[in-house]
């Protein structure tokens, strides 16, 4: 078996547009909290994918991985600006 749930989180495979997901960003953050908290709770990088480690490390990101739930509202209330491919699309200021 590839995915070994003690070094894992399964919860992952499945992201924000899985039905239940589906709400809106206060509750993105809150299904992750649900899915990772024995994880983040001992500081583990959850994921399956080590290239994600790898990236998420990446202090250059525009998204800050340390203060999801701020990226979030920051999304809410339209502060947030992408980077890459998603600048065509985004208004200037």
């Amino acid at each position: 078996m590839s995915i070994r749930p003690d070094e894992g989180l399964l919860g992952e495979l499945r992201g924000p547009n899985y039905p239940n997901y589906a709400m809106n960003v206060g509750h993105q953050g809150e299904y992750a909290a649900i899915g990772g908290a024995a994880h983040i709770a001992r500081g583990d990088a959850w994921t399956l994918s080590p290239l994600m480690k790898i990236t998420f490390a990446d202090p250059s990101l525009k998204f800050d991985f340390s203060e999801i739930r701020r990226e979030f509202a920051k999304g809410a209330i339209r502060e947030f600006m992408p980077a890459g491919e998603r600048s065509l699309i985004i208004p200037a200021r």
